[in-house]
């Protein structure tokens, strides 16, 4: 089987690419006069460079194209499936999915007082009921209140 031709200008193999980077510049320099004139490891060294530079922005590009919205279908289970075991199971995914966000909604959408009545409850369950939390303890509240240092330390004393 014969090998299809490229597409490259006579005398180039493979793409060009349009790659800069803080690294590559020092060898550009560096490589002025010709490769030859490199010692060996700054020529691998530079090709490492150009590699990472070349792959960086392949990836760049594939991201770019690959993150399109995918488009939903229109129908009930919002997938693709066409089978009835298919679409019970995309279903059910859905709905297991939605139950474990389910926590993460309602602790989201809790108020600091919802925060704060949810904690003396369970600590008061812990601890009995005679548990008070330390934004009314009156000792908390002093040192709180009192804003010069020589305040506190009558207060801690």
């Amino acid at each position: 089987m014969r090998r299809k031709a490229n597409d490259c200008p006579s005398g180039q193999f493979g793409p060009v690419y349009n790659v800069t980077g803080a690294g590559l510049a020092g060898y550009r320099k560096a490589a002025r006069d010709g490769l030859a004139t490199m010692p060996r490891e700054k020529r691998q060294a530079y090709g490492a460079t150009v590699e990472t530079a070349i792959l960086d922005l392949q990836r760049r590009q594939f991201i770019r194209e690959s993150a399109e919205a995918e488009q939903r279908p229109n129908c009930a289970s919002q997938s693709w499936a066409n089978s009835p075991g298919a679409v019970g199971e995309a279903v059910r995914r859905q709905q297991a999915a939605a139950l474990a966000a389910c926590p993460a909604r309602v602790r989201a959408a809790r108020t600091a007082h919802e925060w704060e009545a949810a904690y003396v409850d369970h600590m008061r369950a812990q601890c009995g009921a005679g548990f008070i939390p330390p934004w009314e303890r009156p000792e908390t509240v002093e040192v709180l209140v009192s804003e010069a240092p020589a305040e506190r330390e009558a207060v801690a004393a």
